[in-house]
């Protein structure tokens, strides 16, 4: 089965980050290779050898989280303000490229959301990374162009889904991470993305870096 997507403590609070799919979104640094760590402990974790192929995104998703952060430190109270903080300073900016420096079980692919979105049309198709079909479709298409999931799984039977992630958030002694991700695949409606987020809180004791647990959704501000 696939799988879905402080020091302002406790106020509700906006993460500030531009829309995904915009067209000239600049894309912005570089991730550390820590960042690659929790990404790669992450999805060993969640998919292990489930699926033969794991979809990545090719670049971070800057968003606009629309919840109240105050419940992650309900559901881990160790969890620090100032690891909250860095989450949402280090994606208030542009987005950034994802390399292939991933270590994972099975095969994955970095995929534009341009190529994506092209999977997504009828009859498209995927020829050395650069979607066939011609214009993607929009973020938010009309009811007469719903996405083509039955199409997205013929070009790849065997993905789990198209996988997003955030830059990652460290507290100051980096012993805790927070990342932001989301599993795209059969989205509701018209939608090409889910309508909520999730958080996989990470810690570090001295010896290597462990997936403590994922959040409940936080739904994307406007949803």
């Amino acid at each position: 089965m696939r799988k879905y997507a402080i020091s302002l403590l406790p106020a509700i609070i906006s993460v500030m980050l531009p829309a995904a799919f915009a067209e000239g979104n600049a894309v912005e640094a570089s991730l550390e290779q820590a960042e690659y760590e929790l990404m790669s402990l992450f999805v060993n974790d969640e998919y292990g050898k489930e699926f033969s192929l794991i979809l990545i995104s090719s670049e971070t998703e800057s968003w606009c989280l629309g919840g109240d952060l105050g419940i992650l430190r309900k559901t881990w109270p160790e969890l620090r303000n100032g690891t909250i903080d860095a989450l949402i300073v280090n994606n208030r900016g542009g987005r950034c490229g994802v390399e292939e420096r991933f270590s994972l079980l099975v095969e994955y692919r970095l995929l534009s959301d341009r190529d994506y979105a092209g999977v997504l049309r009828p009859g498209g198709t995927i020829e050395a990374g650069i979607a066939a079909a011609g214009a993607p479709m929009p973020l938010h298409a009309g009811a007469d162009a719903a996405p083509d999931w039955d199409n997205f799984d013929r070009v790849f039977p065997d993905a789990q889904g198209y996988l997003t992630f955030s830059r990652a958030g460290f507290d100051a002694e980096r012993t805790q991470a927070l990342v932001i991700f989301s599993n795209a695949y059969r989205c509701s409606g018209t939608s090409m993305m889910p309508d909520s987020r999730k958080i996989a809180f990470f810690r570090n004791r001295g010896s290597g870096w462990e997936l403590v647990g994922v959040s409940c959704g936080i739904d994307v501000m406007g949803r």
